[in-house]
This record gives C-alpha cells, sequence and structure tokens, in this order.
C-alpha cells in the first residue's frame, strides 16, 4: 500500500491522498488505455468505503462506513426494482456523494442519486424528471461512460415515467376569478330562492369574446355594473320575502308567429289560441289583469282583429277557471281591453288567457290558413281569422299583506321560533 517515494498507493478511507486515484484520474494508468469516469469513480468510493479486501483487517470506522453505503443501497431499492438495479450499474459510480469532486466537478449536489429511494419517487420528482430528461436526450451516461443499449436506456427512462404518473398527485389551480353573467345569474337567483327572474331586467348585456360570454375576460366587473348587481340583489331579495307593498306592473305580448286558429301546446283542452305565462306575484294581495286582442290598428281604431263572432275568453289561474269574457260585448269602451280584478297568494303561478274552442275552424275560405299568424290586421281577401290575443298586463299587488308560505320563504327560512 506504501508504494514509492510519490506516496501511498492508496489510503483507506482518503482517495484523494490514495496515488492510485490520482494516477487514474491524471489518466497515466493503466499503461494500455485510461479507465472510464464511471470506473474512476468506483475505484475511489472502494478507497473511500475503506478499500476493504477479504481477509485483511480495517478499522473501525471504515466498517461502518461500508455498512452504511450498502444500507443506503438497499434501504433506496437499487437492488429490489427493475430501473433502479439498471441504475446502480450504470449510474452510481458517478451521481453518489462519495465520488464527488475527484475529476474537478464530479456530480452536483442535487443529482446524488444514491441518497435517493427509486422504489419512491415521488419523494423527489423534480430530480427523477431530471434523471429522465438526461436519459432521453442521450446525455447520460456520458459518451467515455460504459452505457447500455439504447433499448435498455428507452426501457429505464419508461420505468421512472410510469412511476412519476403513477404517483403524481393532480393539483389543478384555481380558474380565474370572474362575475357570473346574466344568465348564470339567473340560475343562481332560481337556484338559491326559488325565483324565476327575467335577468334583462336588472343587468345590462354581457360583453362577449369570441362568440362566447362566460369568459373570464370579458366578465369584468365596473362600478356601474357593481350598482346594478347591487340594485337587483336588493329588488329581488324584497321579492322572495314577500316585502313589497307598492303595486307593480308585469306586461307579456304574444310572439307575432304563434298561430292563435288552433290549440297551443300546454294550454287546456278544448281552447284554442291565447297565451301562457309564469309570473312570480310579489306578495298576498289583489290583482288586475288586462287582455289587449290584436286590433285592425288603423287610424287608432281599437275594433279587434278577426271576423269570427261570439267567441269566448276565459282566464285561469293554476288551472281554476276564474273569469269567461264575451268576446263581443265585454270589452271596455276606452280601450278595448278586457279588465278583472282577483286575489292571489304571493309566490309562483300559472297564468292562462285563451278561447274556448266553440266553434269549427273557418270551413268558407278560399284558401289555405297559414300555420302562423298573420301581420296583415286589416284583413286579406279570401281569408276569415279567428280573434287574437296580443297582449296581457298583470298590476299588483293592491292592499299587500306580505307573503304568508312560498317556496322562496321556505328556503329563506328554514326554521321558525317556537310559538310556546
Amino acid at each position: 500500500m506504501a508504494g514509492g517515494t510519490s506516496g501511498k498507493v492508496v489510503v483507506p478511507g482518503n482517495s484523494k491522498d490514495s496515488v492510485l486515484v490520482q494516477r487514474l484520474v491524471e489518466g497515466s494508468m493503466p499503461p494500455a488505455a485510461p479507465l472510464s469516469k464511471r470506473q474512476i469513480a468506483t475505484i475511489a468510493t472502494w478507497v473511500d468505503q475503506g478499500a476493504k479486501i477479504e481477509g485483511l483487517v480495517t478499522t473501525q470506522a471504515t466498517t461502518q462506513a461500508t455498512k452504511q453505503a450498502a444500507a443506503r443501497l438497499l434501504s433506496a431499492g437499487f437492488t429490489t426494482t427493475p430501473h433502479g438495479k439498471l441504475m446502480r450499474q450504470y449510474c452510481l459510480g458517478c451521481h453518489n456523494a462519495q465520488a464527488k469532486g475527484f475529476w474537478g466537478r464530479g456530480a452536483p449536489a442535487n443529482m446524488e442519486l444514491d441518497k435517493l429511494d427509486p422504489a419512491h419517487v415521488e419523494k423527489n420528482p423534480d430530480i427523477w424528471e431530471k434523471v429522465v430528461r438526461e436519459i432521453r436526450s442521450g446525455m447520460m451516461p456520458e459518451a467515455s461512460a460504459a452505457k447500455p443499449d439504447l433499448a435498455t436506456r428507452e426501457a429505464l427512462a419508461s420505468a421512472i415515467e410510469k412511476e412519476l404518473d403513477r404517483t403524481t398527485t393532480v393539483t389543478l389551480p384555481r380558474p380565474g376569478l370572474h362575475r357570473m353573467n346574466r344568465v348564470e345569474y339567473s340560475n343562481a337567483i332560481r337556484d338559491l330562492l326559488a325565483v324565476d327572474i327575467d335577468p334583462a331586467q336588472y343587468l345590462p348585456p354581457d360583453d362577449s369574446t369570441r362568440g362566447f360570454d362566460n369568459i373570464a375576460g370579458a366578465l369584468t366587473l365596473s362600478p356601474a355594473l357593481l350598482e346594478g348587481y347591487t340594485a337587483a340583489a336588493g329588488k329581488i331579495s324584497r321579492l322572495a320575502v314577500g316585502d313589497v307593498s307598492q303595486p307593480v306592473q308585469k306586461v307579456f305580448r304574444v310572439p307575432e308567429d304563434t298561430s292563435q286558429d288552433y290549440h297551443i301546446e300546454g294550454m287546456p283542452f278544448g281552447t284554442r289560441g291565447g297565451m301562457l305565462v309564469k309570473y312570480q306575484f310579489p306578495a298576498d294581495g289583489d290583482y288586475a289583469i288586462k287582455v289587449t286582442p290584436i286590433s285592425h290598428g288603423n287610424m287608432g281604431n281599437t275594433n279587434p282583429f278577426g271576423d269570427i263572432p261570439n267567441e269566448k275568453l276565459e282566464f285561469r289561474l293554476d288551472g281554476a277557471r276564474l273569469k269567461v269574457f264575451d268576446w263581443d260585448r265585454e270589452r271596455a269602451r276606452e280601450d278595448g281591453t278586457f279588465n278583472f280584478k282577483f286575489p292571489a297568494k304571493a309566490g309562483m303561478h300559472t297564468v292562462v288567457v285563451t278561447f274556448q274552442a266553440t266553434n269549427l275552424p273557418p270551413s268558407n275560405d278560399l284558401d289555405e290558413h297559414f300555420l302562423r299568424s298573420t301581420i296583415e290586421t286589416g284583413g286579406l281577401p279570401g281569408f276569415r281569422f279567428y280573434p287574437h290575443v296580443g297582449k296581457l298586463r298583470i298590476d299588483g299587488p293592491f292592499d299587500a299583506k306580505g307573503a304568508t308560505d312560498t317556496e322562496s320563504r321556505r328556503k329563506i327560512f328554514v326554521c321558525r321560533p317556537d310559538a310556546t
């Protein structure tokens, strides 16, 4: 072990002072051809671990270091996992704590692979990602070092990738914070308070980006819009709890392309034309309904459109018939409308205004009727039409008494005090 005047050939536990390691690093040994860096690192590691030779007596410190190194490899899974065994054969000769700095640079501190556990790559995923990149790119093992064939390297990288994928915890970033658009707002009000609203009555139209109105980048919140949301919240909350004392007015119009010569889907059987609406009555009290027919409309003419006489117009609330109007006699003189007052409870109700189908469709017309209502209210030669409902208006509540029991109040007031 002593060698010549150059110093000790091998200094157990100290590879830097060992002439053997120095000569190997310089490339002067062995004479035939220099060893690879991995091979030199293996010899240096053997020296640092005590240069143990079977049958020779080693120091207690050297024996302890060797046992610790062996235990670390065993616990790290470099002998139990397929990719661990490959790394032990081709990687650990350079990438270990003992080999650091032997030829001037050594393994980076964060790439001391012998400190890792290939059986649990989830503990150091960032380092194992670097290992995969080095193997995939062909950077490791180095060109001068012994390396497995391409298929083996691909299998090694794939094995580590599969372990990374299997143990990865998916962490989704929080979605971008943005306000609700009008449709989302109305849906939220319906789900939370059981109140169906028309958001266009409370909020301006939403901006859109590439045709979409639910993108965070377009749903900004200006001070004016924030005031609009605040005002809408106040009105809707009062509507939900029935805290309404002043009468309000709501107008519904029949779509112009709706044919009122025939039965309309959703209407009671035995009826023709008219309209059906869902309306949130704000509070208990009295309400008024005004039905306006489609009129001839020329020069202020309020005479209703349609030539078939003796029609009966009925008004229903939640399926119960409350009033039947005689179309020819009961129109108000001043504006040609049909007016009726009725009591109603707060909450969502179904309002129906329709004609009783007591007459058969016109049979003596020269031409077949259109499937949609005509917009020519002055009449057309060769056709006879039934009267048409144009719009209805609901006013109230008058003499409001608040709300007693509605679906909205049941959602809001989930408990009540004990009267006893």
